[in-house]
């Protein structure tokens, strides 16, 4: 095992090189921007095991989603997102988590 420090910023643009393979979408490689520049800042990563593929592709595939004004709770979920909650597994949405929204262009990246 080798150990490894990576400045912040430097990891972050590994994992959006990493979301750029699943999207070409500015709008959606902007929301895991703000998703992965949270966790960065809170230190998720730190200590632990940092496999881009990992992160990112489970993201994308299996634990994230983007939705706009066509899921049926999106007034409900960008309402809470503007209020600054994040946790949202408690209020029967369909997700638990809001880890990133752009109000502007109606668009909110949540988690399962």
């Amino acid at each position: 095992m080798i150990n490894v420090q990576i400045d912040e910023s430097d990891a972050l643009d590994m994992l959006l090189e990493r979301v750029e393979f699943w999207t070409e979408d500015r709008d959606v490689i902007d929301l895991y921007n703000q998703m992965y520049s949270f966790y960065l800042d809170c230190g998720v990563f730190d200590g632990g095991e940092f496999n881009i593929m990992n992160i990112v592709d489970n993201d994308y595939i299996n634990n994230c989603t983007v939705i706009d004004d066509s899921d049926p709770n999106f007034e409900k979920i960008m309402e809470l997102a503007l209020e600054g909650e994040r946790d949202i597994s408690c209020e029967d949405l369909g997700y638990s988590f809001i880890e990133a929204f752009n109000e502007e262009k109606g668009l909110i990246l949540v988690r399962y």
